[in-house]
């Protein structure tokens, strides 16, 4: 088995949130799953006696610690960033985690352009994709059979923060056409959107509640870091037995083309009304979903994400090196009050590699850092 030399070693997580994030779920919490399921030994939390380190989008105090910890031991550290790529404070505090990682995994080749762009000295041997896997623990898809109704129930999901105003507030909704959301609907003014309908999201129902609907609408459609992200609400939504109809960004388009659905992508709004009118023939859904369910559960199946995953860790164990000098010139560019940096430096200062060098000196952006070690 190509993962034999793996067997032994134990994975760490630092997520950046709870089961809650769906970053952090999907990233983490079911990656895990994925481990266990395959017989590695995995938790959620730093393990001082762990082998391979995964730091998911966090940059708090913690996960610093445990970066250079794993480092100093010669471990195998891997940061993974899948958004906050427009948050400059996020940004500054990430390019100490990604400059001490071996590599940095992204939720798409997009995304992966855009880190390789924003932090410095990232290069793109060390970028790797890595797809979020089928979420809400779907281990086998739900056999619909879609059936004429009088109308077309049509839903969104996700955060209110990405609610498609330009779609879902249209008042020249077709009487045929039932618009819902599912989402944190309690943090959105629901009057301001009479023609939609809207659902609390909860983890332990929204499987139940989506497969109640007959299509499912998405839409990243906008600046650059919102055409990057990642098509795993369509794989959800078919995985669950509805068709999908998408924007034309990347990653919709990649998980369409897979699919043979390519005719299911929209770039205005006759190209989306034309394919929702399709789909009121239950026919259209029933012969949709026989296509493309099965080609996106074994793409995107937790075992399968799980062997992606591992393929990764291979390729960052040949990479892998002890970053201690790099480390060091890190810690003293870190956003810490001078006094905070000085102390940590001090406490640095009894590596070994402190002692072999007298002094150090760089360029960071501008700015020459210069560390004496004393001793």
């Amino acid at each position: 088995m190509v993962y034999k030399e793996l067997n032994k070693f134990k994975f760490s997580f630092i997520p950046l949130g709870d089961e809650n994030l769906a970053s952090s779920r999907l990233r983490c919490y079911k990656l895990r799953e994925g481990l266990e399921r395959a017989g590695f030994n995995s938790i959620i939390g730093f393990d001082t006696s762990c082998d391979i380190l995964i730091i998911q989008k966090n940059t708090g105090d913690i996960a610093i610690d445990a970066a250079f910890a794993c480092k100093r031991k010669s471990r195998v550290l891997i940061f993974d960033i899948d958004d906050f790529f427009d948050c400059p404070e996020f940004l500054y505090k990430a390019q100490l985690l990604v400059s001490l990682a071996d590599v940095v995994t992204t939720a798409t080749p997009e995304q992966g352009i855009l880190a390789g762009k924003l932090f410095h000295g990232l290069s793109k041997d060390r970028i790797f994709c890595l797809p979020n896997p089928i979420d809400y623990n779907l281990l086998e898809p739900i056999n619909k059979f879609h059936e004429m109704s009088q109308s077309l129930k049509i839903v969104w999901f996700g955060n209110i923060e990405n609610f498609p105003n330009y779609i879902l507030s249209r008042e020249s909704i077709p009487r045929s056409f039932e618009f819902h959301a599912i989402t944190n609907a309690s943090a959105c003014d629901v009057d301001r959107y009479p023609h939609c309908h809207f659902h609390e999201w909860s983890y332990n129902s929204f499987s139940d509640m989506l497969s109640k609907f007959d299509v499912c609408l998405l839409s990243h459609q906008g600046s650059e870091i919102l055409n990057a992200k990642s098509a795993n609400k369509m794989v959800t939504a078919i995985v669950h037995g509805l068709p999908v109809v998408a924007s034309s960004t990347p990653d919709y388009q990649r998980v369409a083309h897979l699919a043979g659905l390519d005719d299911w992508i929209y770039d205005d709004e006759l190209t989306l009304n034309l394919c929702l009118e399709k789909l009121k023939d239950p026919i259209e859904r029933n012969a949709y979903i026989s296509k493309a369910q099965q080609v996106v559960n074994s793409k995107f199946h937790i075992d399968k994400i799980t062997m992606n995953f591992l393929d990764i860790v291979l390729e960052a164990r040949k990479m892998a090196v002890h970053h201690e000098l790099r480390a060091i010139l890190m810690y003293i560019r870190y956003a810490y009050p001078i006094e905070l940096a000085t102390k940590k430096y001090f406490r640095l200062k009894k590596s070994s590699l402190c002692k072999r060098y007298a002094q150090i000196e760089r360029v960071w952006n501008g700015h020459t850092v210069q560390m004496r070690v004393l001793g």
